[in-house]
């Protein structure tokens, strides 16, 4: 598949993501009732994450501190909030081989814009996410957290930034897991390797020297702008660099890949 940018389709895909954002309301509702089909008939709901979430850091929680010799509270916070947040963006882009794999039935037969189906499961990964706000509200309460309404907006600004991210990332991947279906083994077991590599069961300065390796990964700084309001702390300017560099890359890159291939994810 050769990315040429004289066979793009440059007009359709800007009319392809205008018409997707007219249809925002029709994807929030099917999202919406997409998490009520799946939790019929069930007590709880939704909220079954909640508290399997909620039971997850209580286990690491008893278990890493002392692993690692760190019971302070600060390690403790590092690690509860790690775990919330990675566990938005882990799934977000280990479930993105499906958005239009299961979608062909409907874009084949509908005239419907391709990237609603996109724009919907991201509408869906974000309304699953905000489920964990209880367990967010406890461990801010549990550890003693202080933080104000500022530090609040931050955390919802960087899950916004986070989330636009995600958007453009699942793009491509929805789009390649068409074409090669080789692409969810690869994202897994990138995620795994991510997962060990990032800073959530293990704090920078525990890495001694090791820690610069950790400044390439970009998991780093999708988790920062999210965790360190949560923790109370400013987020670097130096993430915030990043991630807007993330954004308008992968932004470009989406764009490209989906001009190109528009024409063809249906006979794909």
């Amino acid at each position: 598949m050769r990315l040429r940018l004289s066979d793009s389709d440059w007009g359709g895909a800007l009319i392809d993501f205008r018409e997707a954002i007219t249809l925002f309301p029709s994807a929030f509702m099917l999202s919406w009732r997409d998490i009520s089909l799946r939790y019929r008939g069930s007590t709880l709901g939704p909220f079954w994450y909640t508290m399997s979430t909620f039971l997850q850091i209580q286990f690491l929680g008893f278990l890493f501190p002392t692993l690692f010799n760190r019971t302070d509270v600060e390690y403790i916070q590092w690690l509860s909030l790690g775990i919330i947040c990675w566990q938005f963006i882990s799934p977000t882009l280990g479930g993105a081989d499906g958005i239009f794999v299961y979608a062909r039935g409907i874009y084949t037969e509908r005239k419907i814009p391709y990237s609603f189906f996109c724009v919907k499961y991201m509408i869906l990964q974000v309304l699953v996410f905000l489920h964990q706000l209880p367990v967010i509200l406890y461990c801010i309460y549990a550890w003693d957290i202080s933080i104000g309404f500022t530090h609040f907006a931050i955390f919802f600004l960087g899950l916004t930034l986070v989330s636009m991210i995600l958007f453009c990332a699942c793009f491509i991947l929805g789009i390649l897991c068409l074409r090669f279906y080789d692409i969810p083994q690869i994202v897994n077991l990138l995620l795994y390797i991510g997962f060990m590599l990032t800073p959530i069961f293990w704090m920078p300065q525990m890495a001694g020297g090791r820690w610069r390796l950790a400044r390439y990964n970009p998991f780093y700084y999708l988790l920062d702008v999210m965790r360190s309001p949560l923790m109370g702390n400013d987020v670097a300017f130096s993430s915030w660099v990043i991630i807007g560099a993330m954004l308008l890359i992968s932004a470009l890159a989406a764009f490209m890949l989906f001009a190109r291939c528009r024409k063809r994810i249906a006979f794909y």
